[in-house]
C-alpha cells in the first residue's frame, strides 16, 4: 500500500506535460512489447520506417528534452505489466522520437561473458547513446537501424 502511494506522490510531482509523455511512453512500450510477442522483429523495424515516413504527428506537443524523455520511456518500461528490456524501451523511445521527426539510431550489440552470448540495445542520436548507455561500450554493435527525421 505504502509502494502504491509512493508511486502517486511521485506522479503527482511530474507536470502535466511530463505525466502526458509518461502516460504515452508507457503506451509505446506496452504496444512494442505486444507487437514483438506477435511479429518478426524485421516487420516491427519495417512499420516503423513506414510510419515515419508518413509525416510528423503534427497533434502532439513538442518534446521535452531527450534526456527526460528517455527517463519518462524507462520509468514507463519499469511499470510494464508485461515486464521490460533494453530492446522494448529502445524501440519505444525510437518510435516516439521518429513520431515527431527527431532521428534515432538503433543499435543492437552482442558480447559473451563466460561462454554466455549476451546482447543489448541502446539508441543513438547524432552519435551519441541516449538510451541503454549502462554497458554499451562493452557490446560489438550489429547492424545499425536508423531512423531518420521526416523531411518536409
Amino acid at each position: 500500500m505504502k509502494l502504491q502511494r509512493d508511486c502517486l506522490q511521485k506522479l503527482h510531482r511530474l507536470s502535466p506535460r511530463e505525466r502526458s509523455f509518461l502516460i504515452r511512453s508507457w503506451c509505446a512500450v506496452l504496444c512494442i512489447d505486444i507487437a514483438l510477442r506477435c511479429l518478426p522483429f524485421t516487420r516491427i523495424a519495417s512499420f516503423c520506417r513506414r510510419l515515419r515516413a508518413t509525416g510528423n504527428d503534427r497533434n502532439a506537443p513538442s518534446l521535452p528534452p531527450v534526456t527526460q524523455l528517455a527517463w519518462l520511456v524507462n520509468v514507463a518500461g519499469r511499470y510494464s505489466p508485461l515486464g521490460t528490456s533494453c530492446l522494448k524501451e529502445a524501440l519505444a523511445l525510437s518510435w516516439l522520437m521518429s513520431r515527431r521527426g527527431a532521428a534515432t539510431t538503433l543499435r543492437i550489440g552482442v558480447t559473451r561473458h563466460h561462454g554466455k552470448l549476451n546482447a543489448h540495445a541502446w539508441l543513438e542520436q547524432n552519435g551519441r547513446v541516449i538510451l541503454g548507455e549502462a554497458d554499451a561500450d562493452a557490446y560489438a554493435p550489429l547492424l545499425p537501424l536508423t531512423r531518420g527525421a521526416v523531411h518536409q
